[in-house]
C-alpha cells in the first residue's frame, strides 16, 4: 500500500504542477491498435479500506505539500455488459486540474512535472518558474433581465434592462477590466446609451455596448460664470475617474435598455447575445446566452 501511495503522490505532484490530468486505474495494456482494456483482474476493488473513492479522497489532499484543494474521484463500474469489470471492481479516475497554489512537493521531497508524457523529478529552475507562474484573475458573465430597470424620458415610462454582472471567480483581484456586451439591434438600440455603438457582425446588427471598472470620485468644486440678464457665478464639480480593482468573488456591473417590451421577447428567443472580457493580462474571456434562456430566468 505504501508503493501505491508514493507513486500517487508523484503523479498528483506532476498533474498539479504542469498542466493538470486524470490519473486512471483498472486499466491494462493496449492489445489491439490504441484501444485500452481492463486489467486481467478485472479493475479495482472497490471495498479498499471500507470504501476505495472515499479513501482516495481522504488521502489525496495529503499525498502532496501544499496540500491539494481541488480534485476529482470518479468510479467508472460494469452496466453488465462485457466490459471486463467484474462485481465489486471498477475504473478509478482521479482528475487533477493544473493547480494554483503549485509547486506542490511529493512524499519523497521532490518536486515532479510531465516532461515527454511521463511524471519526472525538476530542478530547481523549473520549481521556481512554477512558483512564478502568472496568476490571474477569472471573469465570468452573467446576465439578467430587470423588468423595470430605467426610466425612459421619451417614452415617460420604466423599461426593461439588461444587468451584466461581471464577477471575479479567481483568487487574484483584477486591475483593468474591459469588455464588450453584443446584444442584437432588435432588442436594443444605442439611444440613450453611454459607451454605445452599433456594429454589424455575420450580417446581423447589434448594439455594442463598452464597459470598464472604473468610478468616478469627487475631488472639488470650480466656479464657473454665466451671463445674460443676470450675470454671476456657480460651482461646478470636478471629478476624477480612476480604475476600482475588482477583488475575488466580488463584480462589476453594466446594463443595456431594451426597445421591446417584456411580453414581446419570446419573439427573439434564438437570437444570442454575447460578450468579451479583458482582465489584466488573462486569457479572454468570452460567453454567451439566448434570449430563451433570459425568458426562463423570469419564469421562475
Amino acid at each position: 500500500m505504501d508503493d501505491v501511495r508514493n507513486e500517487l503522490s508523484k503523479q498528483i505532484s506532476a498533474f498539479a504542477n504542469t498542466g493538470g490530468g486524470t490519473i486512471v486505474y483498472g486499466v491494462g495494456d493496449a492489445t489491439s491498435g490504441d484501444r485500452r482494456v481492463v486489467d486481467p483482474n478485472g479493475g479495482v476493488s472497490l471495498s479498499i479500506k471500507g470504501g476505495t473513492k472515499e479513501w482516495l479522497e481522504d488521502i489525496i489532499p495529503q499525498l502532496v505539500d501544499l496540500p491539494l484543494t481541488r480534485f476529482n474521484v470518479y468510479l467508472v463500474t460494469s452496466d453488465g455488459s462485457s466490459s471486463g469489470i467484474m462485481p465489486g471492481k471498477g475504473l478509478i479516475l482521479i482528475e487533477i486540474p493544473e493547480s494554483e497554489n503549485a509547486p506542490h512537493q511529493a512524499n519523497d521531497y521532490r518536486y515532479y512535472a510531465r516532461v515527454g508524457g511521463k511524471s519526472r523529478p525538476i530542478q530547481h529552475r523549473l520549481v521556481l518558474d512554477i512558483m512564478g507562474r502568472a496568476k490571474h484573475p477569472k471573469m465570468e458573465v452573467t446576465c439578467k433581465v430587470i423588468p423595470k430597470g430605467r426610466y425612459d424620458g421619451a417614452e415617460n415610462r420604466q423599461v426593461p434592462i439588461l444587468r451584466f454582472y461581471c464577477l471575479n471567480q479567481g483568487r487574484v483581484f483584477a486591475n483593468y477590466v474591459n469588455g464588450f456586451i453584443h446584444v442584437p439591434a432588435t432588442l436594443a438600440s444605442v439611444r440613450g446609451e453611454e459607451d454605445a455603438s452599433e456594429e454589424t457582425i455575420n450580417d446581423i446588427k447589434y448594439v455594442r455596448k463598452y464597459f470598464d471598472n472604473t468610478i468616478q470620485e469627487l475631488v472639488g468644486q470650480v466656479e464657473r460664470q454665466y451671463g445674460g440678464q443676470f450675470p454671476g457665478s456657480y460651482n461646478e464639480p470636478t471629478f476624477i475617474s480612476r480604475f476600482n480593482p475588482v477583488l475575488p468573488s466580488k463584480h462589476c456591473t453594466t446594463s443595456v435598455k431594451l426597445c421591446v417590451p417584456l411580453d414581446k421577447l419570446a419573439d427573439h428567443a434564438d437570437e444570442k447575445i454575447f460578450w468579451e472580457v479583458y482582465a489584466d493580462s488573462a486569457p479572454i474571456e468570452r460567453g454567451s446566452i439566448k434570449v430563451a434562456e433570459l425568458i426562463e430566468q423570469l419564469a421562475t
